[in-house]
Order: C-alpha cells, then structure tokens, then sequence
C-alpha cells in the first residue's frame, strides 16, 4: 500500500471504486467521495490505520461485499450532507454516521 497519501478526494467523474483500492495507506486520515460514487468494491480502506473520517456527498454508495476498515474502524466516522440525512442510517458497513455541516 501507499505510505505517503495523507487525504483524497474522489472526483465527479468516478462512479466506482475497485476493490482494495487504498489497500494498506497508512497515513490516509481523511477521504471525500463525490456523489458519482456509486459502488465500492469490499476492502477499500482495509488497514488505513489512521482514517479518522470519510465524507460522502451523495447517496450511501452499494458496497459489493465487505465494508471492514480494520482496527481503526471505531475511530472512523462516514459524514454525509445534511440534504442526504433520509438516505443514511446511523451506521455505514460497521462505522457510525453523521451530518456534515459545511
């Protein structure tokens, strides 16, 4: 995995993200996923060991398998828009949720 990739922000123009795709990204703290985002594939953020949140701007996105972070998955929370509050519940693949005020 990646040692260096601190934040990310998905673009508009992603509508999926592939498995494991941040495999291993030890120093990822923090991730924006645009509303494109549709689909993630299972493991994405599996051992980002200090991912402290996720911020979705969109409708929660399908996950095809499993959504696990890892052990860090108490200290993680999935934000999302306040406008987007009726489409998510109080937890995301196992990490808690909340409103997002901008």
């Amino acid at each position: 995995g990646c040692t260096g990739l601190t934040s990310i922000t998905i673009p508009n123009s992603v509508k999926s993200i592939g498995e494991s795709a941040f495999y291993g990204c030890t120093a990822l703290t923090n991730v924006t996923i645009s509303s494109s985002v549709r689909t993630m594939g299972c493991w994405v953020f599996l051992k980002c060991s200090k991912l402290d949140w996720i911020y979705f701007e969109g409708v929660p996105p399908r996950v095809r398998s499993g959504f696990y972070l890892g052990p860090n998955a108490d200290s993680c929370v999935a934000y999302y828009l306040p406008s987007m509050k009726k489409k998510w519940g109080a937890s995301y693949g196992g990490i808690p949720t909340a409103v997002r005020y901008n």
